[in-house]
């Protein structure tokens, strides 16, 4: 990852994740004093974490050590995630990495936020074992989740039947659905999906309707696959959807209409893929609507009328 990402003082968002990144996480990141995200997520990132953050700090699925910055400093940071790493030396783990050692970095983590101290802190003395079984309890509570999103989940995964990455393997009973990847969850409303990102996979196999029980859905990644099938209408269900992307893959069949209940889409890409008939004059409701890409398909029929409200 080269340091010359820290001379971009203009940079806001910064999203690398998902790759095969190695090697440290620059150091002078800090120095583009306009971030608002890093996502380095879902890759072989090794070595410390940066002691300055953005507000949104996402590091999972790495091979991060040491020790957690001073989180008090932080005060604007909203996202902090750090899982699946290899934290938890700090504080008399020794050297030896377990599955328990993430699970007691959170601990230390929500130490930090809540009282800043460490937990060799005189305060702790009598009550860290209290402490600590508070913070496995809570981990044990998480699997449970909103049953309706898990559902959908496992059902979605279900349908795909070619994934040579293995990207849906941690997509399992074993772990919270809000931990797997590509999800994302709602810091509001919690345990509710918010983000499924599985494009660029190679997945095969097609696109489940259960989709349409994700009710707290907002963006929905699924282009640069092997998808065939038809687009489900149930899609049509997601009030909250504001991008769609299933571009680049092999869908067929018309497009569904009823996806013009989707009111608070402002991006919908369903280029490069076999679709037929016509474009649903409906979609010129959409009052947010930004981009509308349909290129490289089988549609016919004339453009409606109707596009041209997305203009006006």
């Amino acid at each position: 990852m080269p340091p010359e990402n820290g001379h971009l003082r203009r940079l806001q968002v910064l999203r690398l994740n998902i790759n095969s990144l190695s090697g440290f996480v620059p150091v002078n990141i800090p120095n583009c004093l306009n971030l608002v995200l890093v996502s380095f997520g879902c890759n072989r990132l090794e070595g410390k974490i940066p002691k300055e953050n953005p507000l949104n700090f996402e590091v999972q699925d790495n091979k991060l050590t040491g020790k957690l910055p001073n989180l008090q400093k932080l005060v604007n940071l909203e996202t902090f995630n750090i899982y699946r790493n290899q934290l938890g030396t700090e504080y008399g783990m020794g050297s030896e990495v377990t599955t328990n050692g993430d699970v007691y970095s959170f601990g230390i983590l929500l130490l930090k936020l809540f009282t800043g101290k460490r937990p060799t802190n005189g305060m702790f003395v009598s009550t860290f074992t209290t402490v600590k079984m508070g913070i496995d309890s809570s981990v044990q509570m998480i699997p449970g989740g909103n049953e309706t999103d898990r559902l959908a989940l496992l059902a979605i995964k279900a349908q795909l039947k070619e994934d040579p990455n293995q990207f849906l393997s941690s997509s399992n009973e074993s772990s919270h659905f809000c931990l797997w990847r590509g999800v994302t969850c709602s810091k509001r409303h919690r345990e509710r999906v918010t983000g499924l990102d599985l494009s660029g996979q190679k997945l095969a196999g097609t696109i489940s309707p259960h989709i349409g029980n994700l009710s707290f859905l907002m963006e929905l990644y699924f282009q640069n696959n092997s998808l065939s099938g038809q687009i489900p209408p149930e899609i049509g269900r997601l009030r909250r959807l504001q991008v769609l992307r299933l571009s680049i893959n092999s869908l067929s069949g018309f497009i569904p209409v009823n996806i013009s209940n989707c009111l608070n889409l402002w991006g919908l890409d369903f280029g490069y893929n076999q679709l037929i008939g016509k474009i649903p004059r409906e979609f010129g409701s959409f009052p947010k609507l930004k981009r509308l890409v349909l290129e490289f398909n089988t549609l016919v029929g004339e453009i409606p009328d109707s596009l041209g409200n997305l203009f006006s």
